[in-house]
């Protein structure tokens, strides 16, 4: 298996003043610390909203300071839910053991002398760090932090304001946040593939890498696969929020060519198909294939149009008022041994016949 001499790697200048060498560098270790710090500040941040939603639990009668009546309402409590994951899952949990521990012991663990971009390591950790700036920002916008939850799920994140309190602003900083957190966790995974595959010390194999090394190696794999498709995500939903795609969209979906069973219509269970689905799909072609044939829609019309009727001829009116007539008032001597109780099920039981009398006829 074919490895690679360390030398190959990049030889920076060791840099000089305070900003280039704590602030703005791009030693690998540097980089590391300031991750693990960003994730330490990010772990602080999630426990005092996690504290916030659970002080009542110990303490119901304590009033909160900076809060209008010093009790949580129950969008303020969502509020808080959807921050405290979003900031504990993407600044926490995926941050500070894969760019920060990855960005500290990964080029000693393999004998490279540094990361192979430096300067894109340099801008992924701002470019985190921005990300959360932005989604901070969330707290400090009139309407409010999101509501939606740290999964987002459409419809609640792509209807805007109208959706509740901090669907609007909010949820739009939240949106442009995990965008910018996702192109930087891609500038990352980008930079861990490349060291491991192209800067490996000489005689380092793949088999003989440490495991924690491959742990990295693989999670950067799975990053690059899921953040792109999260990145996709959120622009979409950001489009849906901005630019009105989602209306476009419906407008799509309205138009899908195949046929619904009209309202009324009698369907057979899933179960009762067995193999006759082809043939259904071939209808439904010639259905479409000839304007003149009746259509499913138009059959299940006419099926409930002949239910209307059965319930509306002889005898139908009568046995839906005696379906929907109150019981008779109870008679304590109504049923032998069975009291005013008797009397009460004899005449639900009464309406529950009339009521399978109508169900037959409807059949």
């Amino acid at each position: 298996m074919v490895t690679h001499d360390s030398g190959a790697g990049h030889h920076h200048q060791p840099p000089s003043g305070f900003i280039w060498k704590y602030i703005f560098s791009k030693d690998h270790k540097v980089i590391g610390i300031q991750y693990i710090l960003l994730a330490l500040f990010s772990v602080f941040v999630g426990m005092a909203l996690s504290l916030l939603m659970r002080i009542h639990l110990a303490w119901p009668d304590f009033k909160l300071p900076l809060v209008p009546g010093g009790s949580i309402l129950p969008e303020q409590y969502l509020a808080l839910l959807t921050m405290h994951g979003s900031i504990m899952v993407f600044m926490v949990l995926t941050t500070a053991p894969q760019s920060g521990f990855g960005n500290y012991f990964l080029p000693i663990q393999i004998g490279a002398e540094d990361m192979a971009f430096p300067t894109l390591n340099m801008l992924s950790f701002w470019t985190t760090f921005v990300s959360l700036v932005v989604l901070v920002a969330a707290f400090f916008v009139t309407e409010g932090a999101p509501i939606g939850g740290w999964t987002a799920y459409p419809p609640l994140s792509g209807l805007g304001q109208v959706a509740g309190p901090g669907q609007g602003t909010g949820m739009t900083l939240w949106i442009v946040g995990i965008a910018i957190f996702c192109a930087a966790s891609l500038m990352g995974a980008l930079n861990f593939i490349t060291t491991l595959i192209d800067l490996r010390a000489k005689g380092m194999t793949l088999l003989r890498m440490p495991l924690t090394c491959w742990a990295w190696f693989v999670t950067a794999i799975l990053g690059l696969l899921a953040f792109g498709v999260l990145l996709a995500a959120c622009i979409l939903l950001l489009l849906d929020r901005t630019a009105g795609t989602r209306k476009r969209g419906s407008a799509a979906r309205a138009r899908w060519p195949y046929p619904l069973p009209a309202a009324g219509s009698r369907q057979a269970p899933l179960g009762d198909l067995g193999g006759r689905g082809a043939g259904r799909r071939r209808a439904v072609r010639r259905d479409q294939q000839d304007p003149s044939r009746p259509g499913r829609r138009d059959l299940g019309r006419r099926h409930h149009q002949r239910d209307l009727r059965q319930l509306s001829g002889a005898g139908g009116t009568a046995r839906l008022r005696q379906a929907l007539a109150p019981p008779a008032p109870a008679v304590a001597d109504a049923a032998p041994g069975g009291g005013a109780c008797g009397a009460r099920d004899g005449a639900w039981g009464d309406r529950a016949r009339g009521a399978r009398g109508i169900s037959r006829a409807a059949q």
